[in-house]
């Protein structure tokens, strides 16, 4: 499920791969919220624009790292994981 704005800046677009529980509990305003765990989570990828930046993060870094090399392997070229929840705030707060 998609919530959020598209966009935190617009020079890419973060997503946020853990469940709508975590991401309910502490999100970052502007993400977007992709379920790795959720069936549908490579049909959801497939609607998104592959000439796009996406930065990704989850709890841990390890399911958007996952997630990175699915979506390179879909033909995204611009993808990043930006690790756990911490690290994200990090990364966008510069």
């Amino acid at each position: 499920m998609v919530t959020g704005r598209e966009n935190v800046s617009d020079e890419f677009v973060v997503i946020d791969c853990r469940t709508p529980a975590e991401y309910s509990m502490d999100k970052i305003d502007g993400t977007i919220n992709l379920d790795f765990k959720s069936p549908k989570f490579t049909q959801e990828l497939e609607k998104l624009d592959r000439n796009k930046k996406y930065k990704l993060h989850c709890a841990s870094g390890a399911r958007s790292g996952t997630a990175v090399q699915m979506m390179q392997s879909m033909g995204f070229k611009h993808v990043e994981n930006i690790g756990g929840i911490a690290e994200a705030r990090a990364y966008l707060k510069k």
